[in-house]
């Protein structure tokens, strides 16, 4: 999902499956050891730490890394980026609201 210079962070993509829609959410607790999830149709795939994003990045892709020629192949629909993080429920009723 995203680079953060050194390495790429793909989780979940190897649980899905070409020609499927799904909803994914990522919920960043910036500066807590394994403070943020993964959800993938409402359901939580588990935490991860987040890297040291600036609060005014340089660089924010969405569907395809900066650097580089890797690029979704794919439809992006409805993405929304929010200033708290959410909570297990409010993503829980934002793909149920699908």
């Amino acid at each position: 999902v995203w680079w953060d210079g050194t390495t790429d962070h793909l989780s979940p993509a190897q649980s899905m499956t070409t020609g499927s829609w799904y909803h994914v959410a990522i919920a960043v607790e910036l500066g807590v050891t394994n403070g943020s999830r993964w959800y993938l149709n409402g359901v939580s795939l588990g935490t991860f730490t987040a890297p040291n994003f600036s609060e005014n990045p340089t660089g924010l892709y969405v569907g395809g890394e900066g650097v580089g020629t890797t690029r979704w192949n794919g439809i992006l629909d409805d993405v929304r980026i929010y200033d708290m993080t959410l909570t297990p429920s409010q993503i829980a009723d934002l793909y149920n609201s699908y």
